[in-house]
């Protein structure tokens, strides 16, 4: 569906909600991280919806997509698989929803520090003077940086 939906993104006119800045800078963050990206949301419930589409939007490469797809979705079922094994023979296993809790809190904690870094990173360069990067080509375009 990302990708379907995606050349009318990449067209739109920026405006307040969009900047075609963040676009460019998802693309990149696919071509380099696209794998562990779609691999790891697995293990992070609201990712697990959002990478997939934003994986289509950015223009991740179909085939490389569905082979971390694959290689995710059978290291989730299998871990869930295994954990859920080792967990239900524990003397502790009616306290699952605690263990349930700390799970959560600690799956978004990536999130939380590349998010903070981000605007570490942001706010030093603007304290600084310094100028944001130049934007990532993408492939298709005619005009040369």
């Amino acid at each position: 569906m990302g990708a379907k939906v995606g050349d009318r993104i990449w067209d739109r006119p920026d405006s307040r909600f969009y900047k075609r800045r963040h676009m460019e800078e998802a693309h990149a963050f696919y071509v380099r991280y696209g794998g562990a990206a779609i691999v790891l949301a697995r293990f992070i419930p609201i990712l697990r919806t959002f990478v997939p589409f934003a994986a289509g939007v950015a223009r991740m490469a179909y085939r490389r997509f569905v082979l971390w797809n694959i290689v995710g979705g059978i290291g989730w079922v299998t871990s869930m698989l295994w954990i859920g094994y080792y967990l239900g023979q524990t003397s502790w296993a009616d306290r699952l929803d605690k263990l349930i809790f700390i799970v959560i809190v600690v799956s978004f904690l990536p999130l939380v520090f590349g998010f903070l870094k981000r605007w570490w990173t942001i706010r030093a360069r603007a304290k600084s003077g310094v100028a944001t990067p130049p934007p990532i080509p993408l492939p298709g375009d005619e005009s040369e940086p």
